[in-house]
């Protein structure tokens, strides 16, 4: 229930600041905030940047963009217990 509130309360804000509300700019702008990156970490994933396929550009060279991901975290074997 924590991560709907969450989500619920960043929808609100990205509202109130006029923000589109297309799934890219809420998965980025959701993915920054310190609440979702401690709730992701909370079940064993971290936020990183990576290169992602963006489509091509006017010559037909790929174009990469850095977007956040979540990445979910291997568990320690060794100090699981």
């Amino acid at each position: 229930m924590e991560t709907q509130d969450a989500i619920a309360q960043e929808v609100q804000r990205l509202q109130l600041k006029g923000i589109l509300m297309s799934l890219g700019t809420l998965t980025q702008e959701t993915l920054k905030s310190r609440r979702a990156k401690r709730v992701l970490a909370q079940r064993g994933f971290a936020v990183v940047s990576r290169k992602r396929f963006r489509g091509y550009n006017d010559k037909g060279g790929i174009k990469m963009q850095k977007m956040l991901v979540p990445l979910r975290i291997r568990p320690n074997h060794e100090t699981a217990v």
